[in-house]
């Protein structure tokens, strides 16, 4: 007896894992599970992409009032330069804090200063005042291209020239 217990228990046991196994239950079909509906997987959690911090542009990107003051702001005419401005860079001071104009006038220098490198520089008279803008990197990394606004040392008031009107 021993012996076919055996066997059977091996028939089950290669039935189950080769397909082959004996009609069990009813003759239904099988029922699914109690909890699940047939058909239907459980959800899946899909991974969020992480927001990451953007690279930051080559060249500074003004805020939208700003962007907007510059393109109405047009550029200046050829100005004649005074007699009195001081020798590039002894006599030159940075303009801290620019002011608005001053500002302005430097954004819309950008491309044309960076278009010739760093260090190109332009001397015009802005908001009353005479400034020299250069382009230079505004970080250690060089990656951020800006335009630095100088004005005259204190003390120095260049004459005006008269304009050359020829006939």
């Amino acid at each position: 007896m021993g012996l076919e217990i055996l066997i059977l228990l091996l028939a089950a046991w290669a039935a189950k894992h080769w397909g082959r196994s004996p009609p069990r239950g009813n003759g239904r079909a099988p029922q699914p599970r109690p909890g699940r509906t047939p058909g239907r997987r459980p959800p899946t959690i899909k991974p969020v992409p992480v927001p990451t911090a953007p690279k930051p542009s080559p060249v500074p990107v003004p805020a939208p009032a700003q962007a907007q003051k510059n393109q109405a702001t047009p550029p200046p005419w050829p100005q004649a330069m005074p007699v009195g401005l001081p020798a590039w860079p002894a006599g030159w001071t940075p303009a801290q804090p620019p002011p608005p104009a001053v500002v302005t006038r430097a954004w819309q220098l950008l491309p044309s200063l960076w278009a010739k490198g760093v260090g190109t520089k332009a001397t015009e008279q802005t908001g009353g005042s005479w400034y020299t803008y250069v382009a230079a990197w505004m970080n250690p990394a060089k990656t951020t291209k800006g335009v630095v606004a100088y004005k005259p040392k204190e003390g120095i008031v260049p004459a005006v020239r008269a304009p050359v009107v020829r006939a």
